[in-house]
């Protein structure tokens, strides 16, 4: 098991609407969270992709926070650039006490760091990925022999077959997992004066 350095937090996010000062705690807690649950219990599928979208800074600034510090990731994230990557922080969060094999994470990292960019960058998921609220694991791998499903990646296995081959998420283990994750890191988060 790994284990993670506990986040420190200061209170000087400025809030919506007023002029006292909260922790990023609080605003996860007062706005993201709740925005993040309701879209994800909505049981509309349309809103699965900004359930999961609104995830990605949460787990992006956990991550800065946790690994370089509250006031280096606050005050000068530009110094951050090319330090990490979208890989470190799934894994961050998604596998950080797993048992797994490495070779296993890293694999299935690959897939949810490419997700998570296609969420950040282009606001929906790319070709060879999909979201799939049936099951119940948070990456699936899936081959297909029919050409009906969309953003799909197409290869031939024969002269005559072609297969499909998508990497299906599932939007509400991706949401849970996350926002289980964030809401412990905070829980467990000191702050400082």
């Amino acid at each position: 098991m790994k284990t993670t350095k506990r986040m420190e937090l200061r209170r000087d996010v400025p809030h919506a609407g007023s002029s006292k000062y909260v922790t990023y705690r609080e605003v996860w807690n007062m706005h993201a969270r709740p925005a993040i649950r309701h879209l994800i219990t909505s049981n509309n599928i349309e809103l699965y992709l900004s359930a999961c979208t609104l995830t990605v800074p949460w787990m992006d600034r956990c991550f800065t926070i946790c690994k370089f510090g509250y006031d280096k990731a606050r005050k000068e994230p530009e110094s951050l650039m090319r330090k990490y990557s979208a890989n470190d922080i799934v894994e961050f969060i998604f596998y950080h006490d797993s048992e797994e094999r490495p070779e296993h994470i890293r694999d299935v990292c690959r897939h949810l760091a490419k997700v998570a960019n296609s969420l950040k960058h282009d606001g929906y998921l790319r070709k060879g990925y999909g979201f799939d609220s049936s099951i119940d694991k948070l990456i699936v791998p899936l081959r297909f022999k029919n050409d009906f499903i969309r953003f799909a990646k197409f290869t031939s296995t024969s002269p005559t077959t072609v297969t499909i081959q998508l990497v299906a998420v599932s939007p509400k283990v991706w949401v849970n997992r996350a926002v289980e994750r964030i809401d412990q890191l905070f829980m467990d988060a000191k702050i400082l004066n």
